[in-house]
């Protein structure tokens, strides 16, 4: 299989490539992104004949359409912003879409979902820690239970820098414009609702070395 990574030397694409590089089914991982010095330094660090660098600015519509040739799944860790056009370009060359994060087009890109299912193809959205893999334990664990009756994912994190008074752990642009400023998303009474920034506050106590923070829903 042919994978092209979309942001492809960042902190999320950097290792995406190398498991990749490691994988027996994988024949080819492209290294994509605008810089392609940035794409070159990554593939001679990664030491493998499988990975190749390629310069794609995920905002041009055409340089994504070339780079998706003959290409078997995309995973975009791009900024969001980028990833509905990413998607479509994916269903228009017959890959399978996976992106990280999503906030502003995520109704949009719900609605892909039987345009994907009738071209026989899987698009996997917010396949992020959390969103993501927090989702996938927890239907796995709410499938096993006679019932369910409260969910919440508490992400907790104490990091520090003596460089900058505001630091955030991922890009600067998701965390403030997903995280802060956009109104969350929950599932309520059998229906999605959309609160309005900060709602749901809590103070909760993480394990060590963590300890109690103030929460709320993103």
């Amino acid at each position: 299989m042919k994978v092209l990574v979309l942001g492809g030397y960042g902190a999320v694409g950097t290792t995406i490539c190398g498991d990749l590089a490691k994988s027996p089914p994988i024949s080819e991982v492209i290294c994509a992104g605008r810089n392609i010095d940035k794409a070159k330094q990554l593939v001679q660090k990664l030491k493998s004949d499988k990975v190749t660098p390629r310069k794609v600015d995920a905002s041009n519509p055409d340089e994504v359409m070339k780079a998706l040739e003959g290409v078997d799944i995309v995973i975009s860790t791009a900024i969001p912003k980028y990833n509905l056009a990413v998607m479509k370009a994916a269903l228009k060359k017959g890959a399978h879409y996976i992106d990280n994060a999503v906030y502003a087009t995520v109704d949009e890109k719900l609605a892909l979902d039987e345009a994907f299912k009738d071209a026989g193809l899987t698009g996997l959205l917010n396949l992020g820690e959390d969103p993501g893999l927090a989702n996938i334990f927890t239907r796995y664990a709410a499938d096993r239970m006679d019932r369910v009756n409260e969910i919440r994912i508490r992400d907790g994190e104490t990091c520090e820098s003596k460089d900058y008074k505001f630091m955030a752990t991922f890009s600067p642009e998701v965390f403030l414009g997903g995280e802060i400023f956009l109104k969350p998303l929950i599932f309520e009474n059998g229906e999605f609702k959309k609160l309005p920034p900060f709602s749901g506050e809590e103070v909760y106590n993480f394990p060590e070395p963590v300890g109690p923070l103030h929460v709320y829903c993103t």
